[in-house]
């Protein structure tokens, strides 16, 4: 039988991994990488211009844009659910385990007995 931390865990990676590819083309949409290009005025744009006009084939602003006109491949579905999922995993685990145990009591307290 599975434990309540563990269920936590697992729970939150999935879903990690499930919202994960979807959550990251909405983002990098949202700031402007887009299927008509990037949008002037916004985030994406800036990026650009920090290229100095010279965005070269395989640089994280033409990853960026290939993502938001045309959504992930393959790989890079993969990758974001593996990633995004193993840190809600990570942040599900630091959440699970700290704070008061089952009993209601916090870590290196002491158990008292009623007499």
């Amino acid at each position: 039988m599975i434990g309540k931390k563990a269920a936590i865990i697992a729970t939150a990676a999935t879903l990690g991994a499930v919202a994960g590819p979807p959550l990251a083309v909405a983002i990098i949409t949202g700031i402007g990488f887009g299927a008509g290009g990037i949008a002037s005025g916004t985030l994406a744009a800036e990026i650009m211009a920090s290229y100095g006009g010279f965005v070269t084939a395989g640089s994280t602003c033409a990853i960026l844009q290939s993502i938001g006109a045309a959504g992930l491949g393959a790989a890079q579905a993969i990758a974001s659910a593996l990633a995004i999922g193993s840190v809600a995993a990570g942040v599900a685990a630091v959440g699970a385990t700290g704070g008061a145990d089952e009993d209601g009591q916090e870590p290196g307290e002491e158990e008292t007995k009623d007499e």
